[in-house]
């Protein structure tokens, strides 16, 4: 009976070492916060808060999950951090045309007198040399932004529906550059539709004028410039490097990374005023790891009684490191306190689909998962278009935070490998096994002696 006993035990151990890991719950995890939403709309987006990347103990994000108000995880995808479009603006621009009559032609040499005794001079080979038709010049002097394309209001004297060109640049009237040719076109099917092309693609940059010349005559009516306004770079999540710790080395400071997040600037700031420093960034990924430089330079802070100056922020590449530290040059003296340092990085985004009830609960901090659930970011509601994607996506608001498990699930429990425990079930079952086989063995020996 025993022995049936141990052998059901090392099959126990060996079913128990094959079944598959659980998904954590809800109160798996360090911490929690409540996220309220307001509308109607399936998809869910919000920036991933500051206290996940303090508090998520893995680099790939994997410790983190949404949960419903029934304790139910629900489909969630991390996304790019957000960052800002271009703006796109248009300007009516002043259209100039030349008289014909006034363009003289020598050799590769073009030169133009318009009605105010504006005289412009081309110099090209024949390709770029301008044609006797009527031209015109565009004035986007006023634009300091790149412009991208015009739309011309357009007509022809004799109704032709389509018209080559040419298009030349110039900065100051005198030399032209020719950066496009391309046709307008205009036609009307039979029930009166129409099919037209009145814009010209450029190639992206600012311009003072624009020149076009048609292949045959062209009233141009008026100029629209379509120009891009660059986008106000997104504004990085700052926090402290913490108080560095010493070594052996008066020119040596270090820091231990608290968050998990892929740093990308750097802000350093001697704290005595007026002052300058050189130094070295170095960061490595684990202690055994060697140091990898990530930027050498000047820091200072002055002030001229009305402001301070410093640096500019530093721009590193996406950088995933657990310990930094700061070096400066062994042939200076050393700075008399340590300066602030801190690291900066753009959060990524999260989505996620509002199934079930609300409030959901976006958990964070486990040790001991280390597999990420999130989707592709583009694979929730994949069918949908992106614009169309973002009518179904409402903002939650971020409600409280909730301690959940605390600091007991952020501490890596060693669990017994699964290997480790089949081999030792086997043992046991092979042990027991053996332990029978000379039992009965014996037992048939005293049977024998007795006969």
């Amino acid at each position: 009976m025993k022995l049936n006993v141990a052998m059901l035990a090392g099959v126990f151990a060996i079913s128990v070492a094959a079944k598959p890991v659980a998904e954590p719950g809800l109160h798996d995890f360090a911490e929690g916060i409540e996220l309220i939403t307001h509308s109607s709309q399936p998809l869910q987006e919000l920036t991933l808060p500051d206290r996940v990347y303090a508090t998520m103990t893995q680099w790939n994000a994997a410790d983190i999950r949404i949960f419903n108000a029934n304790g139910q995880s629900v489909p969630y995808a991390l996304c790019p951090a957000m960052t800002n479009d271009d703006i796109t603006q248009h300007a009516m621009v002043p259209v100039y045309g030349l008289d014909a009559s006034s363009t003289s032609i020598k050799g590769n040499n073009i030169t133009l007198r318009t009605s105010d005794g504006t005289q412009l001079n081309v110099h090209g080979d024949d390709t770029t040399r301008f044609r006797s038709n009527a031209s015109y010049v565009l004035d986007l002097s006023k634009i300091d932004h790149a412009v991208t394309s015009i739309k011309l209001d357009w007509s022809t004297p004799s109704g032709d529906s389509e018209t080559a060109l040419q298009v030349f640049s110039s900065n100051d009237l005198s030399h032209w550059q020719l950066i496009s040719n391309t046709k307008l076109l205009r036609a009307i099917s039979a029930d009166h539709a129409t099919l037209e092309q009145s814009g010209i693609s450029l190639p992206a940059a600012r311009y003072q004028y624009l020149r076009i010349e048609p292949s045959g005559a062209l009233t141009i009516h008026h100029a629209q410039a379509e120009y891009q306004i660059a986008a106000t770079p997104a504004q990085p999540v700052w926090y402290s490097a913490g108080a560095p710790y010493g070594t052996d080395d008066i020119h040596e400071l270090r820091y231990e990374n608290s968050h998990r997040a892929p740093v990308n600037f750097l802000r350093i700031t001697p704290h005595v005023e007026n002052s300058s420093l050189h130094v070295t960034v170095q960061s490595r990924d684990r202690e055994d790891h060697g140091w990898q430089t990530q930027w050498s330079g000047e820091v200072f802070d002055v002030s001229d009684g009305n402001q301070h100056r410093h640096n500019d922020i530093i721009h590193v590449p996406a950088t995933y490191a657990l310990e930094w530290r700061l070096l400066f040059a062994e042939n200076s003296e050393p700075p008399a306190s340590a300066p602030s340092f801190e690291l900066g990085y753009l959060p990524m985004q999260l989505r996620f689909l509002a199934q079930g009830q609300g409030p959901y609960m976006l958990a964070f901090g486990n040790a001991g998962v280390s597999t990420s659930a999130a989707q592709q970011c583009d694979s929730l509601l994949s069918g949908i278009s992106e614009q169309e994607k973002r009518k179904l996506t409402g903002a939650p608001a971020i409600g409280e935070l909730h301690i959940l498990a605390g600091s007991n699930a952020l501490k890596l429990r060693h669990a017994i490998p699964a290997r480790t425990l089949i081999l030792w079930g086997i043992l046991l079952v092979g042990v027991v096994t053996i332990t029978r086989i000379a039992l009965s063995m014996l037992k048939s020996n005293k049977h024998g002696y007795e006969e």
